[in-house]
This record gives structure tokens, sequence and C-alpha cells, in this order.
């Protein structure tokens, strides 16, 4: 089946370059989506759904998977945008009005702020694609759980490359480099039997060692402890950096908000994040 993506209906406006840009990627993404969503509703029928469902969109709204399918370009950062709608209910649970939703996952954080009402944008980055749609005024950075941690022209580095799933994290025995992953391995932050796949901390530790033995190579010498909490901090202070810019640099103050952590990585994160930025009120999952 040819799929079909039209400019016209996609983002009907001038300005060329962003009416292709967000054209091509709606093209690209189109047959992933009515994959996706055709199996998802054979899953669905298989176990006995027999009511309808809808999909998030970027900018928090709901459509039908119909829409999803033409249009997927207005659903490629669902993802955040749920977890920023999720987060304002939680913060109205405990009565906390302003919220900061804080997402880590393996390879960026995405966070967004909701004062009553959110913030929007109509034209964005995701990637190296510019998309005219509606989303979520979320900002991104580029530190995740796979952010790779080195030792570069004199100075400790947090991303912004990342080890991805493939080869992934040092600890999950694929060969991959030092990241996030596994310098909260080594902290103790993480429990080795909860990943749920099979996890060696000798590689982790092996990948530490080799960082340890380039800085002394640079007569950087430091002990493991040490450089731990350095990438620990630097990770910390980039994904505070991300809060600020949603923030203080628009005229709001984050000792205000209440953080709400989700993400693969999130709450191993979330109290040193609030630590940068002196928010005393922290809210992550249950089973973290």
């Amino acid at each position: 089946k040819l799929e079909v993506s039209i400019s016209s209906e996609i983002n009907p406006q001038l300005r060329e370059y962003e009416r292709a840009s967000t054209t091509v990627v709606n093209a690209y993404v189109k047959p992933l989506m009515a994959q996706y969503v055709g199996n998802l509703k054979k899953l669905m029928k298989q176990q006995g759904f027999k009511g309808s469902f809808l999909f998030m969109q970027s900018s928090g709204g709901l459509n039908s998977p119909e829409t999803a399918i033409e249009l997927p370009v207005r659903f490629v950062e669902s993802g955040p945008a749920g977890g920023g709608q999720a987060s304002a209910w939680v913060g109205g649970l405990i009565g906390k009005p302003d919220i900061m939703s804080f997402d880590m996952g393996g390879t960026s954080t995405d966070v967004a702020r909701w004062d009553g009402d959110f913030e929007y944008q109509f034209e964005h980055r995701v990637g190296d694609a510019y998309l005219v749609a509606p989303a979520l005024a979320i900002e991104t950075v580029a530190a995740g759980g796979g952010s790779i941690c080195r030792f570069f022209e004199g100075r400790l580095t947090v991303g912004s490359e990342s080890a991805g799933a493939d080869p992934g994290p040092a600890c999950y025995g694929a060969g991959g480099p030092l990241t996030v992953t596994d310098v909260n391995l080594l902290c103790g932050r993480l429990d080795p039997a909860r990943f749920g796949i099979p996890i060696d901390v000798e590689a982790a530790r092996s990948r530490l060692d080799e960082l340890l033995a380039v800085m002394a190579k640079h007569a950087a010498e430091s002990t493991a402890e040490a450089v731990l909490s350095g990438l620990t901090q630097i990770a910390d202070e980039r994904m505070a950096a991300a809060i600020r810019r949603v923030s203080l640099e628009r005229g709001y103050d984050p000792t205000d908000h209440g953080l709400v952590a989700f993400g693969g990585a999130g709450a191993q994160h979330a109290c040193g994040v609030a630590s940068c930025l002196a928010i005393d009120c922290v809210i992550v999952p249950v089973d973290a």
C-alpha cells in the first residue's frame, strides 16, 4: 500500500521549508503508525476489549486512531505530553497547583510546566526535524539513562551522545560505554535484580576503571567515588538547566513548583535536580 501525505493538508501555510519538513516527517512516520495502531487493535481484540480508545497528541489532547494514522506528526511528543497531563493531575491530588513534569528516559529528559494550564508551541524541533504542529511547550535536553560519560578536553562530560538500546549501557553486557545508568548502578541507586534483564555490574565497573585510567593519563587522577559523584552532579545540572528554561527564563520561580518525576531514570535523579533548583516538593512513583 502506498502512503501519501499532502502538504496542503498537513500544513496549509506559506514558508516552504517548514511545510516540507513537516510533511516529510508525517510521510515517514505514517506507515509505522498504521502498523502500530493495527497491532494494538488486534491485541485488544484478542484480550476481549470491545470499547474504543483514543491517542494522546503532542498538544495534550486526545484524538482517534484514524487521525493518528493520517496525521502522526501531531503525535510525536505524545509521551511527554501524556506525562505532563498526569503530572498536573497528581499536583491536584496533593493540593500543589504549580507543577514541573520531569520525564527522564534513555536518551533525553523532557520537562514542562503547569500552573492551571500548559504553555503551547506551534513550531518545534524533534531531533533534526522542524515541525509545524501544536504541542505542549516541552523543553528537551540530551541527558538520559543512556547518556555517555567520558573525560573529554580535560573535563568530565555527560552526553550529548547516547548508547541507545544497542549496545546500551555497559551493564547490559553488550560492550556499551559508561553511561548514566552505569553510574547510578555503581552508586547503589539501582537494584540489579529489578531490571528484568541480566545486569553485569563488573562490566560497568570495568568501564569506570577505564575512565579513571584516562584521567590519570591526563594528570587528572581521582577516586572512583569522586568521579561517580561528579558525573551525577553534571547530569543533574544539565537537567536542572532545562527546568530553568521553562521557569526562570520565562519569569516563573521554580521553588514555587512541585517536581513530578517519571520515566525510566526519573526517580534516580529527581532529588538531585530538585536540590539544584531549591525545589522542596518531589513526587516519584511508589515502586521507584
